[in-house]
């Protein structure tokens, strides 16, 4: 079975082999799209399988193999090891014991994965490394930061971890009608048509429970969810705030009766700032670059180093950050906007003060027009 999607002009064509879940998992996958891609500029294929003739025979290859490579991240618990057969990758989890292989065979990536694992977001996941390397080469970069566009301004909302930029985005998507959205925690930003753009990182939107108790549409979409609540057990009221949760982008429309969108145009950028011990309180104020520069710096995740895909991309680090200085500087040039809110401030009351200090597009149109009519009649 084949399922092909098209992500950031990107066309992915997975195979799936001996996989007898697939179609259970397909919302999973579909659930990540964004629905307004037309552009391919490139076909990334990959292949899926969990044949357990076929992954016990790359178990045997991992045991006789002699020159064997530690590729793993120092920050993670599990690992990866690069073996001499080709380029083969194996992952061993926690327990030391191999889960999948990654083959890297031309243009081909092929996964052979553990039949007696759950792997079904495996490929999807392989595919967002991918298309982050096609990125790069693209002059595009990732950093920590959410997407969305509200009342025809793409708004990109930076902040560190725990600022509450899910929560901010929630807040503004809330009271805002005809909005999109591109992206949450993680967002690709770069050039196109000499304009600063943001494009979608393909992953579930991930909120905490606190956040989804300060939104009305989040908190209603979770607590009628029953199948989850019966399956589970869980009472969404007493929950925890830090409990994390992921909900699907497909649902995202429908919560907040919003569009998925792929790109967006960087209008304004937002540092969002969450802060304890106030109740219903919001603050907003125009703030100087050099506070939204250091938030960018601090918050940029390119270039990423992984060996295991770097057979996806052409360009070097030192391109990769000179393509961030580029980026950061033009992002100086756009509206800045400090935003300190509570978590229990209401959203309509967000809304208003943000509007108070976006410029009016509109506005900014009829000013145009106004200056072109000048200029004809010289």
């Amino acid at each position: 079975m084949r399922y092909s999607f098209t992500l950031n002009d990107i066309e992915f064509k997975i195979y799936f082999d001996d996989v007898e879940l697939c179609f259970e998992h397909r919302p999973d996958i579909d659930g990540n799209i964004a629905k307004d891609n037309i552009l391919v500029d490139d076909v990334v294929k990959i292949r899926f399988s969990q044949s357990k003739e076929k992954f016990d025979k790359f178990v045997k290859h991992l045991q006789e193999a002699k020159d064997i490579e530690d590729l793993s991240d120092e920050n993670k618990r599990d690992k990866h090891l690069r073996f001499k057969k080709g380029e083969i990758y194996a992952h061993i989890d926690f327990y030391g014991e191999p889960d999948y292989f990654i083959i890297n065979k031309s243009s081909d990536t092929i996964i052979i994965g553990d039949p007696e694992v759950d792997l079904h977001g495996l490929p999807l996941k392989v595919a967002r490394s991918i298309m982050l390397r096609k990125l790069e080469d693209r002059g595009f970069i990732l950093i920590r930061g959410t997407g969305i566009n509200v009342g025809g301004k793409g708004c990109l909302i930076i902040g560190n971890e725990g600022d509450g930029k899910t929560t901010l985005m929630a807040k503004m998507l809330e009271k805002s009608y005809g909005s999109k959205f591109v992206a949450n925690d993680r967002i690709f930003i770069g050039f196109e048509e000499n304009k600063l753009v943001m494009r979608t990182f393909a992953e579930p939107l991930k909120v905490r429970m606190g956040t989804i108790k300060g939104s009305d549409r989040l908190f209603r979409k979770v607590k009628n969810d029953e199948k989850l609540e019966n399956q589970w057990g869980w009472n969404y009221s007493k929950i925890a705030d830090e409990c994390l949760f992921d909900i699907p982008a497909r649902d995202i429309d429908e919560i907040f009766n919003c569009k998925l969108s792929a790109k967006e145009p960087i209008d304004s950028i937002i540092l969002a700032k969450m802060v304890k011990g106030k109740s219903d309180y919001v603050q907003a104020k125009i703030v100087g670059d050099t506070d939204i520069c250091q938030v960018l710096e601090k918050n940029c995740l390119s270039p990423v180093s992984n060996e295991i895909f770097n057979y996806a991309k052409n360009s070097t680090d030192e391109a990769v950050f000179e393509n961030k200085e580029k980026i950061i500087l033009e992002a100086l040039y756009k509206d800045m906007i400090y935003v300190e809110f509570s978590k229990d401030a209401k959203a309509d009351k967000v809304m208003k003060a943000i509007k108070e200090l976006l410029p009016n597009k509109n506005e900014k149109s009829s000013k145009s027009d106004e200056e072109d009519d000048f200029l004809d009649e010289e």
